[in-house]
């Protein structure tokens, strides 16, 4: 912070002056915090394939690791977990990364994680540098970086409003109508087939 230097001549005041006044000059200066050199990791650019999911679907994210510092990073490595932030002991998943040089970066792999267990709504993906603390770091507190998600609930398809003739003559045409619905929230990804059945049988 700021401080003040005081010079005073005749501090004991054992001379008597003409003017006692101008016995003192002040200077002031300033303290600011020493340079701090070392590596200092951090999650950079994370981000997902698809930030709204159906129940089940893989949450695909990549990331960078990144050094800010001014020295070398040596070898550590990144934990993910998901609504909670990973320890050295609890995560769902690691990558190991080398020696990270001063004020550079390194690309992740693709990861995924399994949405089955997770309920529907909003959840968060929790990624922290250094999660083993084997890198001596000039801040410490800028390690996890966060993603959040949607997790939506599974199709749910049902056959509703059909309506056909109460008779038909043998040979003749028979006229049916009908709809597939879905009531669910998530959106199928794939083509699927409706089948029709006499008496049990598949109609070909």
């Amino acid at each position: 912070g700021t401080h003040t230097l005081t010079l005073m001549a005749d501090s004991a005041n054992v001379i008597a002056e003409g003017n006692e006044t101008n016995n003192s000059l002040s200077i002031s200066f300033t303290v600011t915090p020493p340079s701090l050199t070392g590596a200092d990791l951090s999650i950079g650019g994370l981000s997902a394939a698809n930030t709204s999911l159906v129940q089940g679907d893989l949450l695909v994210f990549a990331y960078a690791l990144r050094n800010t510092g001014t020295a070398g990073a040596a070898s550590s490595k990144v934990a993910y977990a998901i609504d909670s932030q990973p320890t050295a002991t609890s995560y769902a998943g690691t990558n190991s990364f080398g020696t990270v040089n001063a004020n550079s970066w390194i690309s992740s792999p693709i990861d995924a994680i399994s949405t089955s267990n997770l309920s529907v709504g909003t959840h968060t993906l929790y990624v922290k540098a250094d999660s083993g603390n084997a890198v001596t770091e000039t801040d410490e507190s800028n390690n996890v970086s966060s993603l959040t998600f949607t997790v939506l609930g599974k199709s749910d398809f049902s056959v509703s409003a059909a309506s056909a003739p109460a008779t038909v003559k043998a040979g003749g045409i028979f006229n049916l109508n009908y709809m597939v619905t879905n009531s669910g929230q998530g959106s199928p990804n794939s083509y699927s087939y409706a089948a029709i059945y006499f008496d049990g049988r598949a109609n070909a």
